[in-house]
């Protein structure tokens, strides 16, 4: 039994190849097979091979979907749908506009909710970068660096991490010297844990607070940076309403300290930005002057 286009997922494997037709079809349909039909071949478990012939357009439609699964996904991966929602190649749901929408706030995109080209091309280029470095064999180091608390798991503090410096290579542009600064400044504050907590406040040898009550006026410092008096933290809250999102929130974390390195930071993001340097980076992430 041939495969039917509604089955088409990311957990199969599928070849798409050009329709030959019989000696005894039509021979219009022979002249025009290159230009109107397709065969989508199942590869099965059972390694046995099924084919059936689609039209174009239904090969394209089949073929937009599996495309479409495979950008939710790779959204879902880096933090931009939340929760069990289905990655079901509707790209127009709401869940699915709000992610595409944030996606393109954090890296830099116009805001429009479209997985346009530029779209497409800027997460394929995130999402290979964020791969990339998670196979690096020099991020297991950089995680251990944090193993000192309680909580510790290093699968999840590599992922923090990647996250962090996929973000600041990719989304803001930092060299490597640039970004190994800003990034030895973040595990430093938090561990790249986007629910850390200070320490000294909560009382706490853990790199995720997640029984901490977000509040604005309590004076401790929260997040990947570990943004603490009234005036930041409220702002972070405003990102995460703007976002739809929680203060908790990587990407909303990300947004932020985008529009404060692009506005209130800007004089010190120049310096960072004037320097390929590693210490220079750290110190002025570190200063008064990004508080």
């Amino acid at each position: 039994m041939g495969l039917r286009i509604n089955e088409i997922n990311n957990n199969e494997s599928y070849e798409i190849k050009p329709y030959t037709s019989s000696k005894n079809e039509n021979s219009n349909a022979s002249e025009n097979n290159f230009a109107s039909y397709g065969v989508v071949y199942e590869h099965n478990t059972d390694q046995t091979l099924e084919s059936c012939v689609y039209t174009k357009e239904q090969v394209m439609a089949a073929r937009s979907s599996v495309e479409n699964k495979q950008f939710q996904n790779n959204l879902k991966i880096l933090g931009f749908y939340s929760g069990s929602v289905a990655t079901d190649g509707n790209l127009g749901s709401q869940e699915s506009l709000r992610a595409i929408k944030n996606f393109q706030r954090v890296y830099g995109l116009q805001i429009s909710g479209g997985s346009n080209d530029q779209t497409r091309a800027k997460l394929n280029e995130v999402i290979a970068f964020y791969n990339s470095t998670l196979a690096d064999p020099e991020l297991s180091t950089v995680a251990k660096t944090v193993s000192g608390y309680s909580d510790y798991n290093e699968s999840l503090v590599k992922a923090d991490v990647a996250r962090s410096w996929t973000f600041l290579r990719v989304g803001m542009g930092l060299t490597a010297k640039q970004a190994s600064g800003v990034m030895g400044n973040i595990m430093q504050e938090s561990g790249a844990s986007p629910t850390n907590a200070q320490d000294s406040k909560m009382n706490s040898s853990k790199l995720r607070d997640t029984g901490y009550t977000y509040s604005t006026t309590d004076n401790v410092a929260y997040g990947i940076v570990q943004w603490k008096n009234q005036s930041r933290k409220q702002g972070l809250k405003d990102m995460a309403d703007t976002m739809g999102s929680t203060v908790s929130n990587c990407n909303v974390q990300f947004a932020y300290l985008r529009s404060e390195l692009e506005t209130s930071c800007k004089s010190a993001w120049n310096k960072i930005k004037d320097k390929d340097d590693v210490e220079n980076a750290a110190r002025v992430l570190g200063s008064a002057e990004m508080v």
